[in-house]
Order: structure tokens, then C-alpha cells, then sequence
């Protein structure tokens, strides 16, 4: 017979290891409410140290350990699929196996849950950039996309003649790249305190290669504090790419955000490369959001409006987007467009679940932040 003092203190012991997960998810759920407490105590005042310490982990190493621990993972995982599938065949799974292992599963994705947002998944409900600038958002026309497509025209035309005069754009190493991503955000913080980055943790991403079949340029590990850059980009995407992930570093979440932190910093840089990475991104974003404008305005003429701001691009710069449109196309196999499909599907859902509505159109929300930002200085 077992010992009732046993079973108590096992029972004890099972409850704790559900209770305290179960307690914590609650308490960070009902955090995630409270944007005013997460940006003047977490984000602002929190945050920069967990993220300091973790760069300082990571920062000196050569390679990235979150794409390590992202491939142990992914191991781990298929060989308790395999082993799942084998018990299955074999008809070892019991029921009682089967709740078990369900259970645990269930409070492994807890302590996640727990993880990230205390690490740095609270950004996602922070008030943000425009809360931090005063800037005045809201709704805006077409006209006004048409401005900033104008002013973006300029500075692309201007910052294209300062790198080279013909089609071959200079190839900058990853250090260089990083050191000036690093030098962009110091500028930049001159004027804006609040993206000021220290210890640098920024990697050339160990799944370049794969990254081109998936859609993936570059990411931000949250659990290492590392940003990540595909190196098999075209090169001229590069600069604004890095500067984006740093914008996630930095504590914006939100790619909208983290997207305007970077523009913040390219466009304040030294160097025309990277002026006119990030001026190029931003012409594309502009031309979506232009569309969208008009239709939403009833204005069926953006073919030819679209095809009047093409022709008011350098040649050199239409050359330089045709040759981002063939690197993609070349890199899209029937396999790469199904895997890339079903990977951006679940991003889609993982912005949604992190109070991002818009999903992966919120990358080019990053223009609602434009045109506000040109209505409080009056020019980017």
C-alpha cells in the first residue's frame, strides 16, 4: 500500500508544476493590457538591460546561437514526431500516454509564452514610436502618399549618384555592414535618445541559404537577443534590413515600428549606401500604400500615376529594383513557393497574435508613421 504522506507530497509536487505556470501566464496576459505601465516602466525603463545583458552574452561570438538552439529544437521535434510515429504503428500509445504528453506539451508552451513576453514579447503593447514622438497619426489621403513618394524620389535619385555612376554597386563585408548599422543608430540617437544601442549583437544568419526558399531576408531571436541578416540578398537591401532588426533590438516589436526606427537611423547615416537602402524600401512601401489609397478613394487611374514615379526614378535605380524582382523570381521553385507559402502563413498568424492586425501588411504600415513624422517636421 503507498504511503499516504508520499502520494500527498507527489500530488503537492504535480500541482506546483502546473499551478505556477498556470498563475504566471494569467498575470503576463492581464500585463499585456496595461500599454501605459509597459512603456514608462518595461519597455523603457526594463527592458534595455535584459537586452543588454543578452547581447552581452551573445554579442562576442562569431556565429549565431539562436540559429544553434533554432536547429537543436528542430531536431528535437522531429525525433519525437518519428518516435511518435513508430509507437502509433507499433499501437504503444495508450491513452493515458497520450494526456500526458499532451499536458506537458501544454505547459512546456507555457513557460514559452512566459519567456518571451518577459524578455521582450511585452514590446508588442507598448504605445510606441509615435506615443515617444508626439506624432499626429490617423487617417490620410493619397495626396499625401504622393508627397513623401516625392520627397523619397529625390533622396533615392540623390543618394543612387553618390555610390556609383554606372550598375556595379559596391559589396560591403557583413563587419563593415554591422559597424555601419552601429555608427547609423549613434547619429541617429543624437536626436532621438530613445534608439540609442549599445553592445552590438548582430549576425550573419547560419540559414542564408535556406532563407531564400522561405521569404526571409532577416529575423530578430528574441530568447538570444540576436539580429539576424540573410547574406544572400541583393546587396543593396542589406543596410536597411540590418538597421530594421537593430529597430527590434532596441525594444519596437512591431515591424511597422521597428521598420520606422530603422529608416530613423539609415536615413540619419553617413554613408549614401545606406540612405539609399533604406529609401529604396520605402519606395515600395509607398507604392502599396498608394494603391490602396486610391482605390479607397475610387481613383482608377494608379497605373499610369505608378508608371509617372517609375519614370521619375534614376535608370540606374530601375535597374538596381529589376535586378531584387529577378532574385526573387529565380529563387522561386514550385517547392520554395508551397514552403514559403505555408512558413509566411504562420508568420501571418504570429503578428496577428502579437496585436498586429494587419499581419504581414504591417510592414508597410511603417508609412502611416512617414506621413505623420512629415506632418509634425514638415519633411523626412
Amino acid at each position: 500500500m503507498q504511503n499516504p504522506s508520499k502520494a500527498r507530497q507527489y500530488n503537492t509536487k504535480d500541482w506546483l508544476k502546473w499551478l505556477v505556470p498556470v498563475i504566471l501566464s494569467i498575470l503576463v496576459t492581464i500585463a499585456t493590457y496595461f500599454h501605459t505601465w509597459i512603456e514608462d516602466v518595461y519597455s523603457i525603463s526594463i527592458y534595455p538591460y535584459i537586452a543588454q545583458f543578452l547581447r552581452q552574452i551573445t554579442g562576442w561570438l562569431p556565429f549565431s546561437i539562436g540559429d544553434i538552439l533554432y536547429f537543436i529544437l528542430g531536431g528535437w521535434l522531429l525525433i519525437k514526431v518519428i518516435k511518435t510515429i513508430v509507437a502509433a504503428f507499433r499501437r504503444k500509445i495508450t491513452r493515458h500516454k497520450t494526456v500526458r504528453r499532451t499536458f506537458r506539451l501544454a505547459r512546456m508552451l507555457m513557460w514559452i509564452y512566459i519567456v518571451f513576453n518577459l524578455v521582450w514579447g511585452f514590446n508588442y503593447h507598448r504605445k510606441g514610436l509615435d506615443h515617444q514622438l508626439q506624432l499626429p497619426t490617423g487617417s490620410y489621403s493619397s495626396s499625401e502618399v504622393m508627397h513623401i513618394l516625392d520627397e523619397v524620389i529625390v533622396r533615392l535619385n540623390e543618394n543612387r549618384l553618390l555610390i556609383s555612376k554606372d550598375t556595379i554597386l559596391p559589396i560591403q563585408s557583413f563587419k563593415e555592414m554591422r559597424s555601419g548599422a552601429v555608427e547609423s543608430y549613434r547619429l541617429a540617437a543624437q536626436k532621438f535618445p530613445f534608439l540609442k544601442y549599445s553592445v552590438t549583437s548582430a549576425k550573419a544568419s547560419t540559414y542564408s541559404s535556406l532563407a531564400k526558399y522561405f521569404g526571409f531576408t532577416g529575423y530578430y531571436n528574441p530568447f538570444t537577443g540576436e539580429a539576424q541578416l540573410s547574406t544572400k540578398i541583393p546587396e543593396v537591401m542589406k543596410p536597411f534590413i540590418l538597421c530594421h532588426e537593430i529597430g527590434h533590438q532596441v525594444g519596437y516589436a512591431k515591424e511597422n515600428e521597428a521598420s520606422f526606427a530603422g529608416y530613423l537611423a539609415a536615413s540619419a547615416s553617413n554613408d549614401p549606401y545606406f540612405r539609399y537602402s533604406v529609401y529604396l524600401d520605402l519606395y515600395s512601401s509607398l507604392r502599396s500604400k498608394l494603391v490602396y489609397t486610391k482605390f479607397a478613394e475610387k481613383d482608377t487611374a494608379v497605373i499610369e500615376i505608378l508608371s509617372a514615379y517609375n519614370q521619375k526614378l534614376d535608370t540606374l535605380i530601375r535597374f538596381d529594383r529589376r535586378k531584387i524582382r529577378e532574385y526573387f523570381q529565380r529563387n522561386q521553385t514550385a517547392v520554395s513557393e508551397q514552403t514559403s507559402n505555408v512558413v509566411m502563413n504562420m508568420y501571418e498568424q504570429y503578428l496577428k497574435a502579437n496585436n498586429q492586425s494587419a499581419g504581414l501588411k504591417s510592414y508597410d504600415d511603417v508609412v502611416s508613421l512617414l506621413i505623420a513624422y512629415r506632418r509634425k517636421f514638415g519633411r523626412l
